[in-house]
């Protein structure tokens, strides 16, 4: 492990407390044995395997080496950097999403540190140049409006004490084998003679609360360390644990409390000094094979002391953690990149309040969720600001449908970067759409239009701000090269959560749709299948089909706009009266009587009734007069039949002789024929309209 003392391995089989081993003995706690190694009285370092095998590896996503350790790393800090916000500056409740960098964020510069800072096995084969990324971590609530590049290079000497409103800073060291310009750096301008670059070292530093003298709280601390499952510090193993498979080098993470103790993490062969391997006591056979034993090679921890600045002058002590190249590279010079972009690439998508160039988002209030509003920030789901995975492009999820927006969310159970239960998830979730959606102080973000607009095309709506006839041309090139956020035609979770009772109770973000679809497309749309245009036209005068896609139809549907049938029965039969005693029931006893005349017995006066006509405009063009109520055998009459003047009617025709626009015409009788011609229509037997024309074609109105 790299230090001058004598090293002892201690066997556990539970999570482990540092213990004195002074001289032999043997310890029980809880039924777990302790086996000791004799030691002398000189100073040594402690070597306490963990209860995670290096074998642990094959079931845990351990794929990205030290950028995933670096992760993990990053997780914690920026969970005590929200803690200690809490802690200081209560009674608000702090969180990620409170956290930010600054625009001056992961620009490479060239390193001050002294050379001696550069391991060995780098600085051997020419690696003598060094470079560094650095992200201060800001609380928005304190943070400046105007930070310069000169600030943040001040920062670096001491941070802590040049702004009380950085909470962390994250720096990424780097050398390579030649000078690099920034272009090299970015990975903008490279070329085959451009130097090759490493990671030597990742530096992550925050405030954390003085420690407090307490001998309970450093042991607890130790106890903490040195024990792995169910600890507040797990993440932070499981990032040293990644560390040191990294395809690149072994990277050693080291850990310097506020306590005094200082905690290496690396992977160890388990052999004592005398040549005996130490076993699990439940592991059965004796003389099973060493090689069978997972604890053959273990994650270990080593504790020692180190000297720690003078808390009492501050209202806050420093925290650090390094990531250090430790041992030759695992691959050869020429399989180096060229830059150093990659790593804070990567922590930039995997933390959103990280990057400085953040996409657009809103918070809902009061859960304290965020909806990611980019296009490309689509199905991304983010915990505490932190990435996890993408709905539908994750086999773990269980579904392959997509997600119209992104999203973070809050205390969600998760474990190593995997949600244990995504039914919490789409609760959540459903909270969330149900703040935005009804919050006015989001009015100009038009969330409720985007998420219209997705649900029906696939993308956001376009916006009309060119007033310039010149820009015409470019405005087209735009929408031609405009591509779906996801096919219309596929179901989605935002429709999902929508339309559950399950996980939207009493229905207020469908509500809130409903109400979006009526502003856009006036209280006369109507959302329809494609294949249900000619019915809404037939069965809903004046009301205008508008073609949407069947999960935009589920979540309306929940929302007041009802299928077709039964609009339609609330249009015309949800209200009726009888016909008035004089013109109208002169009107209905004459279509009755012109009915019988054509061998139709089953329709009697009381079988047609007055409706107030409210939700169809235009009932003469739209052929929306009379419809027949199978449930109730009633014939349903527009009220406009009443008033309506058959003069104006027949003058407007242009194919009317003049003098028949002046002939008088007897109002009762041509009402009842034209009542009783549109009751043979809707009449359940098709014989009766035939037999009604035939019989009064010749007659004079």
């Amino acid at each position: 492990l790299g230090e001058t003392h004598q090293v002892s391995t201690i066997q556990v089989s539970q999570p482990s407390a540092r213990i004195d081993t002074q001289e032999s003995k043997r310890y029980c706690n809880n039924n777990t044995q302790f086996q000791y190694l004799t030691m002398t009285n000189r100073g040594f370092t402690e070597a306490v395997p963990l209860s995670l095998s290096s074998m642990a590896h094959m079931t845990l996503p351990l794929e990205e080496g030290v950028s995933d350790g670096l992760t993990q790393v990053l997780h914690h800090m920026l969970t005590c950097c929200a803690n200690y916000a809490r802690a200081i500056m209560p009674p608000h409740n702090w969180k990620a999403n409170d956290l930010t960098t600054s625009i001056h964020a992961w620009e490479p510069h060239a390193g001050d540190a002294e050379p001696r800072d550069l391991p060995t096995s780098l600085t051997k084969h020419g690696f003598s140049h060094q470079y560094h990324r650095t992200a201060f971590i800001y609380l928005k609530g304190a943070m400046k409006q105007n930070i310069s590049q000169e600030d943040e290079k001040r920062y670096l000497k001491d941070w802590a004490h040049e702004d009380e409103a950085v909470l962390g800073r994250v720096s990424l060291m780097f050398a390579t084998n030649g000078v690099s310009s920034p272009e090299e750096l970015n990975g903008d301008k490279v070329t085959a003679d451009s130097p090759k670059c490493v990671l030597y070292k990742a530096i992550v530093e925050y405030r954390s609360l003085p420690a407090t003298g307490n001998k309970s709280a450093v042991q607890a601390e130790e106890l903490s360390m040195l024990s792995f499952g169910g600890s507040v510090d797990d993440d932070v193993k499981y990032g040293a644990l990644a560390s040191l498979y990294d395809d690149t080098a072994k990277y050693i993470l080291e850990i310097y409390s506020v306590r005094g103790k200082k905690y290496k993490f690396d992977l160890m062969k388990s052999t004592l000094c005398d040549g005996t391997v130490p076993r699990m006591p439940s592991r059965g056979n004796p003389d099973e094979a060493p090689h069978d034993d997972p604890f053959l090679k273990s994650l270990c921890v080593t504790v020692t002391d180190h000297a720690t600045s003078r808390q009492e002058e501050h209202k806050y002590a420093i925290t650090r953690m390094h990531l250090s190249l430790e041992g030759n590279l695992h691959i050869g010079q020429h399989q180096l990149p060229t830059d150093s972009s990659s790593i804070s690439n990567r922590m930039q998508e995997m933390f959103l309040y990280l990057n400085h160039a953040k996409p657009e988002m809103a918070v809902a209030t009061p859960s304290g969720h965020t909806l990611l509003l980019d296009p490309n920030e689509a199905g991304k789901i983010y915990i505490d600001g932190r990435y996890v995975t993408s709905w539908g492009k994750d086999p773990k999820i269980g579904s392959h449908l997509p997600a119209l927006f992104g999203m973070d969310l809050q205390n969600i159970p998760f474990w190593h970067g995997r949600i244990t239960d995504y039914d919490i998830l789409k609760r959540s979730y459903a909270q969330l759409w149900q703040d935005v959606l009804i919050d006015a102080r989001l009015k100009s973000k038009d969330i409720g239009g985007r998420l219209l607009s997705r649900l029906i095309t696939g993308a956001d709506p376009v916006k009309d701000d060119e007033d310039d006839e010149d820009d015409d041309a470019d405005h087209m090139d735009d929408e031609e090269e405009k591509t779906a956020v996801v096919d219309p035609g596929s179901d989605c979770l935002e429709a999902q959560v929508m339309q559950s009772s399950t996980y939207d109770p009493v229905g207020i973000s469908a509500k809130a749709l409903a109400t979006r679809f009526s502003k856009e497309y006036c209280e006369e749309g109507f959302p329809c299948l494609a294949h249900e245009i000619d019915w809404v036209k037939d069965r809903l005068p004046g009301r205008v089909p508008v073609v949407v896609p069947l999960r935009v139809i589920n979540v309306l549907r929940r929302g007041g706009y009802f299928d077709t049938k039964r609009t339609s029965d609330e249009v015309w039969f949800s209200q009726s009266r009888p016909a008035k005693f004089g013109d109208e029931s002169e009107v209905v006893e004459k279509a009755v009587e012109l009915l019988k005349e054509a061998g139709c017995n089953d329709v009697t006066p009381n079988m047609i009734v007055f409706f107030n006509g409210v939700g169809v405009s235009d009932p003469v063009q739209k052929r929306g007069l009379v419809r027949f109520n199978r449930t109730l055998r009633q014939y349903h009459v527009n009220q406009y039949f009443s008033t309506m003047n058959l003069m104006d009617i027949v003058s407007d025709s242009k194919n009317v002789e003049p003098e028949a626009k002046k002939k008088k015409i007897d109002t009762v009788a041509a009402k009842g024929y034209l009542l009783g011609f549109h009751v043979a229509q809707e009449h359940p037997d098709g014989g009766v309209l035939i037999r009604y024309l035939l019989k009064h074609r010749n007659e004079a109105i």
